[in-house]
């Protein structure tokens, strides 16, 4: 098995080049702002990462100026209309507020001069030395800061107040009308309505594949083998329809879903979305159990959303994602949390990570469980990695492991933060060149082995192959523990809960259920199609196993 050195991707470039004649060393930290434009981007980047995804929901002027007669119930054409157009109506607003103070010289005045005061007023407020004393009382930061606070609205409300409230009741006038005469907008596939139902949740990369099952579910061998049956015999058809509950929106057929794993204490459920025009939503239940949904952060990636998962929640959210495009761009997205402060309330941003995986696109990928790795280890395979130090710190890093179009199966390694990424290694061969002449791989996924230092990846290919790839212990080399074929195109693999069944969905509607052996040889246990069957030997009932 050919093995790649560990090559740091999305590293800081070497900048000494870059430095004056006679300096060496490389530049450490970040760039500090070289101008006034530089300044004012750094300065509202937070603000744009956070607030910029509402200008995306701006619904299009052709469609916004269309007005009709009246029909039908006009309260709910009227809250339908202010729901659907809110983008546009604050958008109209602030044109017409800053056209009013532009005509009005008084407040054009007023405004610039508040612009310059508060500017001048932050970049001296962080000054360490600054000293103010009112009264013979000094004032700190946040003091200083709500004094001026406190200023500039009343010279606001003094002087701007009156052509405030006079362009906001006529505001409110033009949008009472629009609301009233603008039809009902039809929500067609361009806005359709997706239902997300807690336990159907399913990715349509294929037509059979595995629900986005909810965390918490405590795995059980019995449910976990009905829960499977059950998954193996339901379509993966996402109607569009509206729901009461949880309803959602997309712009193009969704593709693959996700939920996150819980963040402790009662956390509200979060959960992706990703489409075939490569938009990735991330949506929350505003209260657990209110069945009301609410987008968090969206963003765009290039090409179709082909896969997307979840890791660890602690100590940072990160939610992976695989394109289609023909760069195989693997995008990780790592959740922030923000502290409240005076200028901003507590909140949450995502920042994003770009990473080549794949020429041609990314398949599939799948994280590896967290767990302790040696808890439960014993054997010689964990006496040579405890005496090469491998294994040690398995806790603090993260792992995930990648297919594409270009045939090959990558493992990632990141820190626990989810912020540093390498490719550690590729998967590229077997016994025999068995994997090699496989065809393209569809699909992988992690094996749940809590506890053990062991880690298993199973990988499924167009040619029918399903392979199953260990490693005794983190930093040992990978091999094939073994493979077999099944009848017809693999699409999808996927492990229940617990890591004791395997299941792989062939061609367009069929599936098949394996089980490992006292062995260690992996057995068909059921299938849904009985025309889709491999060599593996075949039980008749799980009772037979127990």
């Amino acid at each position: 098995m050919a093995e790649l050195s560990p090559v740091t991707v999305g590293a800081a470039l070497d900048a000494a080049d870059t430095l004056p004649k006679g300096v060496e060393g490389a530049m450490d930290g970040e760039k500090p702002p070289m101008n006034q434009l530089e300044e004012f981007k750094k300065a509202i980047g937070p603000y744009k990462e956070r607030y910029g995804h509402y200008l995306t929901q701006l619904k299009p002027w052709r469609d916004f100026i269309r007005l009709s007669k009246p029909e039908g119930d006009i309260q709910k054409r009227l809250q339908v209309n202010l729901t659907h157009f809110q983008i546009n109506y604050a958008v109209i607003f602030s044109v017409q507020m800053l056209a009013a103070i532009v005509m009005n010289p008084s407040c054009l005045i007023v405004m610039s001069v508040l612009a310059l005061v508060w500017l001048a007023f932050l970049k001296k407020n962080d000054d360490p030395s600054w000293e103010v004393s009112v009264g013979g009382m000094p004032l700190g930061k946040t003091q200083r800061w709500m004094v001026l606070s406190a200023i500039t609205g009343i010279v606001l409300l003094c002087v701007v107040g009156q052509v405030f409230f006079s362009a906001f009741f006529f505001f409110a006038m033009c949008v009472l009308v629009h609301g009233i005469l603008h039809p009902t907008p039809e929500l067609g596939f361009g806005e359709e309505v997706l239902l997300f139902d807690a336990r159907a949740l399913t990715r349509m990369s294929s037509p059979l594949v595995a629900p986005a099952v909810p965390y918490g579910v405590a795995p059980c061998q019995m449910s976990e083998f009905s829960d499977l049956l059950s998954m193996l015999t339901k379509s993966c058809g996402l109607s569009a329809s509206r729901s009461d509950s949880a309803s959602v929106r997309h712009r193009a057929a969704v593709l693959c879903v996700a939920w996150a794993p819980p963040t402790g204490g009662r956390s509200a459920p979060t959960l992706a979305s990703g489409a075939a025009d490569g938009h990735v939503a991330i949506w929350r239940e505003t209260r657990p159990g209110s069945g009301v949904w609410s987008m968090v952060h969206q963003m765009n990636v290039p090409g179709a959303v082909n896969a997307l998962a979840f890791g660890a929640a602690e100590p940072n959210l990160v939610l992976a994602v695989g394109s289609g495009d023909e760069l195989g761009i693997l995008t990780l997205l790592v959740r922030k949390d923000i502290l409240a402060s005076p200028v901003q309330q507590a909140g949450e941003s995502w920042q994003v990570k770009a990473l080549p995986a794949h020429d041609g696109g990314v398949a599939d990928l799948s994280w590896k469980p967290v767990g302790s790795p040696l808890e439960l280890a014993t054997g010689p395979a964990v006496g040579r990695a405890a005496s090469s130090g491998v294994g040690q710190g398995a806790s603090k890093v993260r792992r995930l492991v990648t297919c594409g179009a270009d045939g090959r199966v990558l493992v990632w390694l990141g820190d626990a933060r989810g912020e540093m990424w390498k490719r550690e290694r590729f998967l590229d061969d077997g016994p025999d060149g068995v994997c090699s002449a496989a065809g393209l791989v569809r699909s992988v996924a992690w094996r749940p082995n809590f506890g053990l230092p062991s880690s298993t990846v199973a990988i499924c290919t167009e040619d029918g192959l399903v392979a199953l790839w260990v490693q005794d212990a983190e930093g040992l080399p990978w091999t094939v523990q073994t493979s077999w074929k099944v009848q017809g195109d693999a699409r999808r693999i996927s492990w229940a809960k617990a890591g004791t069944f395997l299941a792989v969905s062939v061609q367009q509607d069929g599936a098949v259920l394996y089980k490992e052996s006292a062995g260690g040889s992996w057995l068909e246990v059921a299938s849904v199609d009985e025309t889709v069957t491999s060599p593996a030997p075949k039980k008749s009932s799980l009772e037979e196993w127990e």
